[in-house]
């Protein structure tokens, strides 16, 4: 399910799609991490590849909690300067 929301921002659409639809189907993105992993890349690097794949999963989790929280923060302050 989509948020229906508009979007001022693409870092805030990207947000809003991988928090509301990719996140909880993460399968979306470990599925064919693992199909990679086992059709093509050789039986010595599988390890790394997949460490890698779960480091950038990761960081675009960070990334995009990070811009949010910071946004907030933001519309916090200006809420308390108004109100």
């Amino acid at each position: 399910m989509l948020v229906k929301k508009k979007c001022s921002q693409p870092l805030e659409l990207v947000a809003i799609l991988f928090l509301h639809l990719f996140l909880p189907e993460n399968r979306l993105y470990w599925v064919p991490l693992h199909c990679v992993t086992f059709s093509v890349i050789p039986k010595h690097i599988r390890v790394a590849f997949v460490s890698a794949g779960a480091t950038g999963y990761v960081t675009v989790l960070s990334y995009i909690t990070a811009a949010l929280d910071k946004k907030k923060l933001e519309a916090g302050k200006e809420e308390m300067q108004n109100g």
